[in-house]
């Protein structure tokens, strides 16, 4: 077992990952872990959410994700990164190295499950945070404004239950998150 407070963190954020997939195996698939002097990742494959790439200058639906959620070495005071191995098109995601805006804010209690709630609701654009100073694809901005569109926003995606909602418990920010997150 961990001795130090972060390395136990990381434990139970793995653990909650390994739930997570136990719980949806068609929605998740866990690849591995990996230690570095700068922090810890963890790798998966994420079903079931639909997200528009490019390719050759053509728009395309797809619905599986190769992700990386990154501890940083300060994490958890630090958020939690994730980066897609194909970028997708949107707002809030790098199309040369995959990195995903995830957190307008985040806390300290953010999970694993709450960084993947949030990477589905972006890469399904149910979530566009079109603040300047998150926007990393201008033109994904222009494409979401016009109007007609290929597809209809947001796109469908199957949503990872957190450890409360598999048990027919709905899960809630405390009081006084709900509050902060709606100002």
């Amino acid at each position: 077992m961990a001795s130090r407070p972060r390395d136990r963190r990381i434990e139970n954020e793995w653990g909650l990952l390994c739930d997570a997939r136990r719980r949806q195996p068609p929605l998740i698939e866990v690849l591995g872990k990996e230690t570095g002097p700068d922090g810890d990742s963890f790798w998966l494959l994420l079903h079931g959410t639909s997200g528009v790439v490019e390719v050759d200058g053509r728009k395309a639906l797809v619905s599986s994700h190769q992700i990386e959620i990154r501890f940083p070495r300060f994490f958890p005071y630090v958020p939690m990164e994730a980066r897609l191995g194909r970028p997708v098109f949107h707002p809030n995601v790098d199309p040369t190295n995959g990195f995903v805006c995830l957190w307008n804010r985040f806390a300290v209690e953010d999970t694993v499950v709450t960084g993947l709630h949030q990477l589905q609701r972006v890469i399904s654009w149910e979530l566009i945070n079109q603040d300047p100073r998150h926007i990393i694809q201008p033109a994904a901005v222009e494409w979401y404004k016009t109007s007609p569109r290929e597809w209809s926003l947001p796109l469908s995606y199957a949503a990872i239950l957190s450890s409360d909602s598999a048990h027919g418990q709905t899960t809630r920010a405390p009081a006084a998150r709900r509050y902060r997150l709606s100002h």
